[in-house]
């Protein structure tokens, strides 16, 4: 191969002026040493047909591999994405192909492509793109950074005996994920039987997919009534992932400390963490309860046999279905089903029972049956006022059921509404903090059973273990055997977490009010 004088980048050009107006947009990110050794070796002309044939094969590899790159997208999650695209709906498919194409990003290709046009006529746009990289490498060189009066910080405490790292190490950063994951494995909550004279209460967890404090405050719901008819709730509550199942099985194994996410597809050794084996020991029955049929991506089994739920899903016979799902399967409406369960339990001899109920009503790409159905962001609103009332309905009649509850709401993760400089809204590829910060919320309820003080809020940073020791404590104090209770004394001394969120392929951790991510468990940047 025959190298002769310089070439001009030509078309390629417009590849590089789009990734760099993305990067100042903080739409992506972007490795500058790549960008640059691509477009020098664009630069070099090759003689021959062949030659120049093959040069372009190359360059559009590492073109499509430094994209990928910058753009941060964990490569397991992208191809999970692919192969979860051929069980969507049609329209499903294409509403979210679209989100790639949106408006703003049309109007920058648009004026980028007018604007090199007029350019081109006068100057050659090879040189503005070197010196749109130049501009980049100013940028990520922290010249301007350093030349900013650096801000007074105030110290933050630790918790969880973690080990604080110099920020913006990789080293140190994954020094303190290690650390972390260490300190999880000898944290454990076990609960103690209560005193014989004790009343039984039930335990039912409402686990709700796809939605974060964030998506509520999207969809202007933050007044609804149901979020003040609880007794607790924790401000600051981690999912620790941004998918289904592994939010699922985090909550069944909630007795133990946080595990790595690679961890949550084998049972070896976690039976003492499973929250419904520990309460099957103290006689309680078991309830699964839908409103789905959980085959998407092997749902309910790995509930099964990931999470220690033995019992069946309950019949969902003549339910009936209130929306279609982004899969076109059929999603019953909520309060049917709780209203089923509730009569089940009603007519059971067991004394107490855990009840799991997860609904897929609030997921992406679903559509309501009947009437207007809505997309996007009204979509979700829409959806979310009918479970909210739904949910303050089910509540009522646990009241007048007279029977005593322990009553928890904790979503598996957020709905991403509004997406950021790294995921599109909808795309959870990557548990980023405005995903994995949940609404998580208890309420006792029992005959007579009276709260004394307001509402308890948690605002330490929390996770799955702290719900196990709320349990537990519950059971210590035999909350339903008094005429009152205090949900300040219940939630002060329950366990706290470091933020730390997974999926397969990413990892983000907040270290003193920052948000740094990784895709490769090596490699750490600012999210």
């Amino acid at each position: 191969m025959n190298f002769g004088k310089l070439n001009e980048l030509g078309n390629w050009s417009h590849y590089f002026l789009i990734k760099v107006a993305l990067f100042f947009l903080g739409k992506i990110q972007f490795h500058i040493l790549g960008n640059l050794a691509l477009a020098l070796f664009l630069l070099l002309q090759v003689k021959g047909r062949t030659g120049r044939l093959l040069r372009q094969v190359v360059a559009a590899a590492a073109a499509i591999f430094l994209l990928y790159h910058d753009a941060q997208i964990p490569l397991s999650a992208a191809a999970t994405t692919l192969t979860n695209l051929a069980e969507y709906e049609w329209w499903y498919t294409l509403e979210v192909l679209l989100r790639y194409l949106t408006l703003k990003i049309l109007l920058i290709v648009a004026l980028l492509c007018a604007a090199s046009y007029y350019i081109s006529r006068y100057v050659e746009l090879s040189i503005i793109v070197f010196a749109g990289l130049l501009g980049v490498a100013f940028v990520q060189s922290g010249i301007i950074a350093t030349l900013t009066p650096p801000q007074k910080t105030v110290p933050t405490k630790q918790v969880a005996n973690n080990t604080k790292p110099q920020l913006g190490s990789n080293q140190s950063l994954n020094s303190y994920l290690q650390q972390f994951f260490q300190n999880e494995q000898s944290r454990q909550i076990e609960f103690a039987e209560s005193s014989p004279t004790a009343p039984p209460f039930d335990i039912v967890f409402l686990s709700v997919c796809s939605l974060a404090w964030d998506d509520i405050i999207l969809a202007g719901m933050s007044e609804h009534p149901l979020l003040k008819r609880f007794d607790i709730v924790f401000e600051n509550f981690n999912s620790a992932t941004s998918y289904s199942g592994p939010a699922v099985t985090r909550l069944l194994r909630a007795s133990c400390g946080q595990a790595p996410h690679d961890k949550l597809s084998s049972r070896e050794g976690v039976d003492h963490c499973l929250i419904f084996q520990q309460l099957g020991d103290l006689d309680y029955g078991q309830a699964l309860t839908m409103n789905h049929d959980g085959r998407f991506d092997g749902f309910l089994k790995q509930l099964n046999v990931y999470g220690g739920i033995d019992s069946p899903l309950e019949s969902q016979a003549n339910i009936p279905v209130c929306q279609k799902a982004f899969d076109g399967s059929p999603v019953l409406c909520d309060k049917a089903v709780l209203d089923h369960w509730l009569q089940q339990r009603n007519t059971s001899k067991a004394a107490k029972q855990v009840m799991l109920f997860n609904t897929v009503s609030l997921h992406d790409g679903n559509r309501v049956i009947g009437g207007q159905a809505k997309s996007g962001i009204e979509g979700y609103k829409q959806r979310l006022s009918i479970l909210f009332n739904d949910l303050q309905s089910f509540i009522t009649q646990l009241e007048q059921s007279k029977r005593n509850t322990l009553l928890i709401l904790i979503p598996e993760h957020g709905a991403a509404l509004r997406g950021d400089k790294m995921q599109l809204s909808g795309i959870r590829e990557i548990p980023s903090p405005s995903i994995t910060h949940i609404p998580v919320a208890a309420k006792f309820i029992g005959p007579q059973l009276q709260r004394v003080g307001p509402i308890a809020r948690v605002t330490a940073d929390s996770s799955f273990l702290s719900l196990s020791a709320l349990i537990a404590k519950t059971m210590q104090q035999n909350v339903f055997s008094q005429g009152s209770f205090s949900p300040q004394s219940l939630s002060e001394g329950l366990p706290s977490t470091p933020i730390v969120s997974q999926n397969e392929g990413s990892t983000v951790i907040r270290l003193e009010g920052k948000n740094y991510v990784t895709v490769d468990g090596r490699q750490w940047s600012a999210y």
